[in-house]
C-alpha cells in the first residue's frame, strides 16, 4: 500500500481549508457580537455609549466614524456629566443606612463597692471584653508571722491552687484547663494576692475554684514537702542575687519589729513548717474584714449573686494584731568576694500609702532620678534624660544605678541601689548623695526635667492599667488601703499640678529620716556610715 494515495490532492486540500476558515470566522463573529452586546448593556448604564453607537460598531463598514458621530448625539451622557448628577460626599445617599458612630468621649466604667456583713469588701468594674479577671487580696504576709511561723507566707504562696478539701490538685488543674483559666498567686510583706483570669462565660467556675483554693486548702503533707524542697532550691538562687539580698537587709537593718522580718523563708524556718502551721496561720489572718475581692469585666449584681453564698459565712473576727515596728536606720556590710561593690541607700516613707500625696510625688521622683545600666541591650538613648543617666552613668566605673521604692500600708522605703567598681566606691557614694540632695535645692531641677518625669509617670500608669490583671490589683489595693478607689483622672490631675516646690518638699520629707545603708562586696573604699549620713544631717 502506498501512503501518498491516502492523502488528498492539492485542489481538495484548498477547498477543505476554505470551509474551515469560513466556519472559524462565523464562530469568531458570533463571539464578538456577544461580547459587544454585553458591553452595550454595561456601557449604556455608565452613559459612555448609546445603543445606536453600539449598533454602529457592530456593522462591518465605518465602525469608527459611526461611533464618533453617534457619541455627539443628545442621548449620549458622558461620564463627567453623570458624576455631576450625584450629590456631594457630605450628603447622605437615599436608602443607605448610616453606621452608628462612636462618641467622642466614653465615660470610664465606675468601680462599685459592696461590703458584706462579715466585713469583706467587694469591688467590681464593668467591661464589655469577653475576658474577666478576679482577685482576692488578703491583709496577710511576713509582718504577721511569729517565731513559730517564720516563712509561712512564702510557703503559702507556693501552696496556692493545690489540693483542697473538695478536689485534688489534678482535678483542679483539669477544671481550670477546661475553663481556660490562668491562676496565679503572689505575696509581699503585708499582703497575699490570689488571681484568676479566664473567659467571661466561665465566671462561676473561676470564682468557685479561686475561693475554694483559699478557704479550703488541704495542705497535704506530700505537697507541702515538695514545695519546701522547691523553696530550698529557690533560696540558692536568691543567695546569688546581690540586689535581692541588699533590699531584704535594708528592712532588717532599718526597722525594729514586724517590718524587719524577711519576706522569704530561711533554711532553719523551713524545718518547722508543715501543713498544720499553715492552717493555723490562715485561720488567724484570713478573716472577712481583712479581705477584698475585686473583679474586672463583670456586672456587679451578677457577681454578688455568685460570690455571696461562697463568702458570707467567712468569720469576721480579726485574730491577728496590728503590726508593731519602728524605723531607726542603720548600716550593714558584707565584704564578700564579689568583683564589684553593691550598695543601697534608703530612707523611710512615713505612713506609706496612707500618705497619698507623698507616695504619688515619690513616683515622679523615681522617674526624675531614673537610672539604668552602663550598657543597655535596648540600645542607646533609653533613659538618657534621667538625672542618674546624665550625672552618674557617665562614669564608666558605675556599672548600674536605679532608684526604687518599697511602700506598704503603714510605712515604706525610698532609695537608690547601685553597682560600682570597688576602687571607685567612695566617689560613687558622693555622686549619689549629691544627686539626692539636688532634689532639695532650689534651681537644681529644671522645669523641663520635671515635666518630662511627670509625663513619663502618667504614661507608665495609664499603660499598666490597660492590663486587666493590673486593674483588678489596683482596685483591691486601693480598697484595702483607703476603703475606696480613686479615679485615675484624679491621679493624673494631681501629677500635672505638681511643681518644683513640691519636688523639694517631698525630697526633704524623705531624706530627713535616718539613713539606712547596706553593701555587699569589697567595702574597703566605701565611706563610713557617719560620713555618709553627714550629707543629709542639715535637712
Amino acid at each position: 500500500m502506498r501512503i501518498h494515495t491516502l492523502l488528498p490532492t492539492h485542489t481538495e486540500d484548498h477547498g477543505v481549508i476554505e470551509l474551515i476558515l469560513e466556519y472559524l470566522y462565523m464562530v469568531f463573529q458570533g463571539l464578538v457580537m456577544f461580547l459587544l452586546q454585553s458591553c452595550n448593556n454595561w456601557l449604556g448604564q455608565l452613559g459612555i455609549f448609546s445603543r445606536k453607537s453600539i449598533r454602529g460598531l457592530l456593522t462591518r463598514g465605518g465602525a469608527i466614524e459611526n461611533a464618533a458621530r453617534e457619541n455627539h448625539q443628545e442621548d449620549t451622557i458622558s461620564a463627567y456629566d453623570r458624576t455631576l448628577s450625584f450629590p456631594p460626599l457630605g450628603v447622605p445617599l437615599c436608602g443607605v443606612k448610616q453606621p452608628i458612630w462612636l462618641p467622642d468621649f466614653i465615660e470610664p466604667a465606675k468601680t462599685v463597692i459592696t461590703t458584706l456583713s462579715n466585713g469583706l469588701r467587694i469591688g467590681t468594674q464593668y467591661s464589655s471584653d469577653p475576658c474577666v479577671s478576679v482577685g482576692l487580696l488578703v491583709d496577710s504576709g511576713c509582718i504577721y508571722e511569729d517565731k513559730r511561723r517564720y516563712g509561712a507566707s512564702h510557703l503559702l504562696e507556693k501552696m496556692a491552687f493545690h489540693s483542697t478539701k473538695n478536689r485534688l490538685k489534678a482535678i483542679l488543674a483539669q477544671e481550670a484547663q477546661a475553663a481556660a483559666m490562668n491562676l496565679t498567686c503572689s505575696s509581699a510583706r503585708d499582703q497575699i494576692f490570689y488571681v484568676g483570669n479566664g473567659i467571661k462565660t466561665f465566671l462561676p467556675q473561676i470564682v468557685e475554684i479561686l475561693i475554694d483554693s483559699v478557704r479550703n486548702a488541704a495542705f497535704e503533707d506530700r505537697e507541702v514537702s515538695e514545695k519546701i524542697l522547691e523553696i530550698k532550691e529557690e533560696l540558692e538562687c536568691l543567695n546569688n542575687n546581690p540586689q535581692s539580698i541588699i533590699i531584704n537587709k535594708l528592712h532588717a537593718v532599718g526597722y525594729i519589729g514586724d517590718y524587719a522580718k524577711y519576706s522569704f523563708a530561711s533554711k532553719a524556718s523551713l524545718q518547722r513548717l508543715n501543713g498544720l502551721v499553715l492552717r493555723q496561720f490562715v485561720d488567724e489572718t484570713f478573716s472577712g474584714c481583712r479581705m477584698v475581692l475585686s473583679a474586672v469585666g463583670v456586672e456587679h449584681s451578677e457577681f454578688l449573686a455568685i460570690v455571696g453564698p461562697l463568702l458570707s459565712d467567712l468569720p469576721s473576727e480579726n485574730k491577728s494584731s496590728v503590726p508593731k515596728f519602728k524605723y531607726v536606720g542603720g548600716d550593714w556590710r558584707n565584704a564578700s568576694d564579689l568583683p564589684d561593690s553593691h550598695i543601697a541607700l534608703a530612707f523611710e516613707v512615713r505612713n506609706g500609702w496612707q500618705n497619698e500625696r507623698l507616695s504619688n510625688h515619690l513616683t515622679v521622683l523615681m522617674f526624675l532620678l531614673g537610672g539604668g545600666d552602663s550598657f543597655s541591650v535596648g540600645g542607646p538613648g533609653k533613659g538618657m534624660y534621667s538625672r542618674f543617666y546624665r550625672n552618674a552613668l557617665r562614669y564608666q566605673e558605675i556599672k548600674s544605678i536605679q532608684s526604687f521604692s518599697s511602700i506598704y500600708n503603714h510605712t515604706g522605703l525610698f532609695g537608690v541601689y547601685f553597682r560600682v567598681n570597688s576602687e571607685f566606691a567612695s566617689q560613687a557614694v558622693d555622686i549619689v548623695c549629691k544627686e539626692l540632695l539636688s532634689l532639695t535645692a532650689r534651681g537644681k531641677v529644671t522645669y523641663q526635667e520635671l515635666e518630662r518625669a511627670k509625663r513619663a509617670t502618667i504614661s507608665a500608669v495609664l499603660m499598666s492599667l490597660e492590663c486587666k490583671a493590673a486593674v483588678v490589683e489596683d482596685i483591691a489595693c486601693q480598697i484595702m488601703s483607703y476603703g475606696r478607689r480613686r479615679p485615675i483622672d484624679d491621679f493624673v490631675a494631681e501629677i500635672r499640678r505638681m511643681t518644683l516646690n513640691d519636688v523639694r518638699i517631698a525630697a526633704r520629707e524623705v531624706l530627713s529620716t535616718p539613713l539606712t545603708m547596706t553593701s555587699l562586696g569589697p567595702d574597703e573604699n566605701i565611706p563610713t556610715y557617719q560620713s555618709i549620713y553627714r550629707h543629709f544631717s542639715n535637712l
